[in-house]
């Protein structure tokens, strides 16, 4: 048995160690490895631990000229490192209390005693003050409560005993809260501590509670754990605003005039169910908190929520609660994904992507229109464009598919007209009802014109149609009279013309090019007064000639023989009839331009019509080609205009 050197000296320790020696307190944690340190000068003669005050206990443990003995060391539970200090293989609950080296730096130096206090501790599974009411939040807990509640704070299985206390934070200061304290032991080991505190529904809407360590805190790793408090008994319900957001694209939702120390982001796809929360910001006087939740979303330095790409799932009632402790601010927006239809625009049922659409139809029929791939769901409806009170519309089919949250929607309506309008009917289709404020106007609706082909049916008990058939008749036999009777007459002379035709000079190119100079000549004054706009002769943008074709002079020594010949002998000619529907004998079939239009009068010549969609002629030949012009978009428009004003600067201003 090694004895304990006999000389002692009476030591003053420092909580940790400075040059050599041993800390006065260590703690060693339960049932793992542990080490009592110490920090002695290498080279020294020896030292030897104890575990007992009592001055007749034996070493437990030797390292003297580098020999190391004793029933410790034996064992295997213990060992003393090179710097003095020791090992402990596995720390049990009796390694709890005093431990004694003596150190002997020298044969000649007095030995040392140091007397070391042993303090095990074991941590918790979860190293924070727990909210019971929300265990799974380690930093900051939000809570929506409608009735008083008790809130408890615990730290489970814990040594050595700590206690817990409960503040409510503000900007400023924290105030104690009164609470209620109690320590539950485990098999003499350790202890879980327990502090509730009661809330009542006098609270602000929002409020800062914060549970705290406040003792022994190095033993966790986080010492206080915050709660949100939002106070269920005031209403926070609100009228939402409206907010389309396109889907897969950017949203920003913001929180107006955010200058707030609490700011809580929540939604619900449905108004009827439980808010989540999204996102937390908590700024107090000690510090400040930012809580994700979802991590699809970002809060801006300004409070607003941003969302970086839109799904369908995102839709909702988003929900932005803020708080500066003294006054609340809340901010409801209903968000509601949409995506354009594809093509952008309704589709009527036999017409083109065009500015105007003009259909023939039967004075009953049906019409169609649909959009493919929109969203939200909408309701598409027939209307008159304008006052037609002798027409009625009648919904037949309306049906709506729907696949991955995307809509195809198709509506059918029946037309009848009972009398005929003054002027053309024009229909339309449109998105009504609540979704239609999601699209651009440019979508929202679709205009066709009718082209209504009348049969002259009597209508039952109108005796007025019966007269206007009976004029209509009479007026008919007077016209076939008068069209026979000029028939006759051109034919006589026809054959007088073929008769004497070669008495005709032959024609030259002399005559032609009088006939040109003469058709000028009649309107040359007009002709010299036309101007285009602007009005600058010599610049590039406006045009330099006008002619005006209107005819030969009445004193003109061209007779109308050879002027019809020339245009008989022509390789081409072309006649261009502008502004048909301005015609003021547009409906009397008997005119020239009615057959020419026909090809019963200068069957050779080509002819091109203008008119507007309303009005086409009511007989034409056979073949004949229509082109519809489909007009300018705001792009091919600009592009002209900067081709034409600007010579293509594109750095130029729009306006």
């Amino acid at each position: 048995m090694i004895q304990r050197w006999t000389s002692q000296v009476q030591l003053k320790i420092a909580s940790a160690v400075v040059g050599e020696g041993c800390e006065n307190e260590q703690y060693l944690e339960l049932y793992q490895p542990g080490i009592i340190q110490c920090s002695f000068e290498e080279g020294f003669l020896g030292v030897q631990w104890f575990n007992s005050t009592e001055e007749e206990s034996s070493a437990f443990i030797t390292y003297i000229k580098d020999e190391k003995d004793g029933p410790g060391f034996r064992s295997g539970d213990y060992d003393v490192w090179l710097n003095g200090s020791l090992f402990i293989g596995n720390v049990t609950v009796e390694h709890e209390g005093v431990f004694i080296v003596t150190h002997a730096p020298s044969v000649s130096v007095q030995v040392k005693q140091y007397n070391i206090q042993v303090q095990l501790f074991v941590k918790p599974q979860l190293e924070y003050p727990v909210i019971e009411e929300c265990q799974d939040k380690s930093k900051i807990c939000y809570m929506l409560y409608k009735n008083p509640l008790e809130l408890s704070c615990s730290v489970e299985n814990v040594r050595p005993r700590i206690s817990l206390i409960w503040n409510q934070r503000n900007s400023q200061r924290d105030k104690l809260l009164e609470s209620n304290m109690t320590i539950i032991r485990n098999n003499e080991v350790t202890i879980t501590p327990r502090s509730t505190v009661k809330i009542h529904n006098d609270s602000p809407l929002l409020s800062v509670l914060v549970c705290s360590v406040n003792e022994n805190t190095w033993i966790l790793e986080e010492n206080e754990t915050v709660v949100i408090l939002e106070n269920g008994s005031v209403d926070i319900s609100h009228s939402p605003i409206r907010h389309p957001v396109e889907l897969h694209t950017t949203m920003t939702l913001p929180c107006n005039d955010f200058n707030e120390s609490i700011l809580v982001w929540k939604r619900s796809t449905d108004r009827s169910e439980t808010q989540e929360v999204i996102l937390i910001r908590v700024q107090t006087w000690k510090e400040d908190f930012n809580e994700t939740y979802n991590k699809d979303f970002r809060l801006k330095p300004d409070g607003s929520l941003m969302l970086p790409q839109t799904e369908l799932y995102h839709q909702g009632i988003y929900t932005c609660v803020a708080s500066d402790y003294d006054m609340d601010r809340i901010q409801t927006i209903d968000v509601v994904i949409f995506t354009n239809p594809s093509p952008s625009y309704i589709i009527v049922e036999g017409c083109y992507h065009t500015q105007y659409c003009v259909l023939d139809v039967a004075r009953e029929g049906n019409v169609t229109c649909s959009v493919r791939g929109i969203r939200p769901e909408v309701e598409l409806q027939w209307r008159t464009y304008g006052n037609y009170p002798a027409l009625s519309l009648t919904e037949l089919e309306r049906t709506s598919t729907e696949k991955g949250g995307i809509f195809n929607i198709s509506l059918t309506t029946n037309f009848k007209i009972l009398s005929a309008p003054e002027r053309g009917i024009t229909l339309e289709c449109f998105i009504v009802e609540q979704n239609s404020d999601v699209f651009m106007s440019s979508i929202k609706a679709a205009r066709i014109d009718l082209n209504v082909t009348y049969d002259n049916k009597e209508t039952p008990g109108s005796w007025t149609v019966a007269v206007v058939t009976t004029i209509i008749v009479v007026l008919l036999i007077l016209v076939v009279l008068v069209v026979c009777l000029k028939v006759l007459n051109f034919r006589r002379s026809r054959r007088k013309i073929v008769e004497d035709e070669e008495m005709l000079p032959r024609l030259t190119g002399h005559l032609r090019r009088k006939i040109h100079q003469e058709l000028k000549a009649k309107y040359e004054i007009l002709y010299h007064s036309v101007q285009p706009l602007p009005y600058i002769r010599d610049s590039m943008y406006c045009v330099d000639n006008v002619y005006v074709d209107s005819g030969i002079e009445r004193d003109s020594d061209l007779s109308e023989d050879i002027v019809e010949s020339i245009i008989k002998n022509c390789s081409g000619a072309l006649v261009i009839l502008d502004g048909f529907d301005e015609y003021p004998d547009k409906d009397d079939q008997e005119t020239d331009i009615s057959l020419i239009l026909r090809r019963e009068m200068l069957q050779e010549i080509d002819v091109i019509l203008t008119t507007r969609p309303f009005y086409l002629p009511k007989e034409f030949a056979p073949h004949t080609d229509r082109i519809r012009l489909t007009g300018f978009n705001e792009d091919i428009r600009d592009q002209y205009i900067r081709k034409a004003v600007v010579q293509g600067d594109e750095q130029a201003p729009g306006k």
